[in-house]
């Protein structure tokens, strides 16, 4: 009997994390664990597997392509390999959905199936869900992101319905700020739960916006973006996206609210309940997914205000005269 683990990373430091986990691909193998296949659709700026996580309608049929992934899932389990399987989707439709079609696959029959969560502060996670966009939720989108930050004691109880509690183990994730950073110990976490020693986290993280802790330093990352459809002078993109990180770093730049306050309010009051049910399930004590209180106070900033002035000059003083001069 083989193993199908699927890891659910809730917090900042996912994307380092799925970082982490492609860095160690052969480490994974070496311990007879392969990746499921991925769709190419989530190859936004590293694969996931967020795809076989989007909710489907009881009544619809099985999307093709999940038949034909799960196909390959069941080969190598059957084959003897353990199968990873890892994103950061909390909407509880899709895990049921992917639960639905796995049992059609009679995977569950013949193999075991483990799930971990590593989980954040709600308030967290809805800041750090909303600093990473291009543009701002619309209202309608904004409540139903907001109530799956608050549904996260729901999404595990259904889970332990579904798989059994022995096969669902939960991970605090105990970040105090949404930036994106680095979890050394997390990471340490997740490989032990996978039965591997611990792996090597990458010093050189690809140069993606989702990998910059700042929203400032997003923001200044669009700047290549304006420069796709033109024929101005090439820009080293690594090297760009390097000092950014580089400077962000040394002057520490920190990142105000931009998740509307109204949504931080109704996590951190109307989801108070959902917060210590939350921190009973991962042992923690009462209060430590509260809403901090930095976050808390301050009234979000708007996507297209005007970024400052002080910070614009130090990245700019700070890029080597080959970017900073096509960019004048």
């Amino acid at each position: 009997m083989a193993t199908l683990y699927i890891y659910t990373a809730l917090g900042p430091s996912s994307t380092t994390l799925y970082a982490t986990i492609h860095a160690n691909k052969a480490l994974l193998e070496n311990n007879n664990i392969l990746f499921a296949p991925f769709n190419r659709i989530s190859y936004e700026f590293i694969p996931t597997h967020w795809w076989y996580m989007y909710a489907v309608p009881i009544s619809a049929p099985e999307p093709e392509q999940m038949t034909l992934f799960l196909t390959e899932i069941k080969q190598q389990l059957d084959a003897g390999k353990n199968v990873l399987l890892f994103s950061g989707v909390v909407n509880i439709r899709g895990h049921q959905s992917l639960a639905r079609f796995l049992r059609h696959g009679e995977i569950p029959r013949k193999h075991a199936v483990k799930l971990l969560f590593s989980i954040v502060a709600p308030t967290l996670l809805l800041e750090g869900g909303w600093g990473v966009r291009d543009l701002p939720l619309v209202d309608k989108d904004a409540e139903a992101f907001c109530k799956r930050c608050r549904s996260i004691p729901e999404l595990i109880k259904d889970t332990r319905t579904t798989w059994g509690e022995d096969n669902v183990t939960l991970l605090a994730d105990r970040a105090d700020s949404p930036a994106v950073t680095r979890n050394d110990a997390l990471a340490r976490e997740l490989f032990a739960w996978l039965g591997c020693p611990s792996p090597q986290c990458p010093e050189t993280l690809p140069p993606h916006p989702l990998f910059l802790a700042s929203h400032m330093a997003r923001r200044l990352s669009w700047a290549l973006q304006v420069r796709d459809n033109n024929t101005w002078p090439e820009l080293d993109e690594a090297l760009y996206f390097e000092t950014l990180r580089r400077v962000e770093d040394e002057r520490n730049w920190d990142t105000a609210p931009v998740s509307p306050k109204k949504y931080r309010d109704e996590l951190n009051a109307a989801g108070a309940a959902e917060n210590r049910e939350l921190e009973a399930m991962l042992g923690l004590p009462n209060g430590v997914f509260d809403c901090p209180e930095w976050l808390a106070s301050q009234a979000e900033i708007g996507f297209t205000a005007p970024l400052p002035e002080d910070k614009l000059r130090e990245f700019v003083t700070a890029l080597p005269e080959s970017i900073r001069t096509p960019l004048h």
